[in-house]
């Protein structure tokens, strides 16, 4: 048995703009199945070239460094938020 899932997603680094895969979630049955990104709420992983961890919740990416998100746009690249006037 399985303790988590594998998402099928792909993005960019947010710290050194290398290519990310290998993400996971545990909002699935945690089987070990391949899902898709909108299946699950939150999924994760850990860049292995700067060890950023790197997570989405509900489609935004989850900012480390502030409460704030940053979008994550559609086609799964890394882009910040626009400001708000």
């Amino acid at each position: 048995m399985g303790m988590f899932d594998w998402v099928d997603f792909r993005t960019l680094c947010p710290k050194c703009s290398l290519p990310l895969s290998g993400f996971q979630s545990k909002d699935g049955p945690c089987k070990l199945r391949i899902l898709l990104p909108w299946t699950v709420s939150r999924f994760y992983t850990t860049c292995e070239t700067c060890g950023q961890w790197v997570e989405y919740a509900n489609g935004r990416l989850e900012d480390p460094r502030s409460e704030e998100n940053i979008n994550a746009e559609g086609d799964g690249f890394w882009e910040p938020a626009k400001e708000e006037a």
